[in-house]
């Protein structure tokens, strides 16, 4: 029975053994995997920061070229304005001259009248 009794310790002894092996083996895998699992969630993190940054760099340039489109658009008014006020004056000399004409005409078709 002794070599019975040994055997069996034998067995014993080399199954706690294997699930000694087995618990840390597992106890290494699940801590591979929350590992990974953190290294994913911090690159994923990180790849949305850096896609909200250039989000907010693509808002900012669409700003910027909205402005200068604004300011652009500004001074096209501001010189379509004093081409208008230039013409406009232009126009009152024309017709300041052409009143002065069409007076002096009156005038000197009145004064021929009157002679005769």
């Amino acid at each position: 029975m002794d070599k019975d009794t040994l055997n069996f310790k034998s067995i014993i002894s080399s199954l706690e053994k294997r699930m000694e092996e087995e618990s840390r083996f597992r106890t290494r895998s699940e801590e591979d995997l929350r590992v990974y699992a953190d290294q994913k969630i911090d690159a994923l993190g990180e790849k949305m920061k850096g896609e909200e940054r250039q989000q907010l760099e693509r808002e900012k340039r669409l700003m910027q070229q909205l402005q200068e489109g604004l300011s652009t658009v500004n001074e096209i008014i501001k010189g379509a304005k004093e081409q208008n006020l230039i013409s406009l004056t232009h126009q009152q000399t024309v017709l300041g001259e052409q009143m002065r004409e069409i007076a002096e005409v009156v005038h000197s078709t009145k004064g021929n009248l009157e002679q005769r």
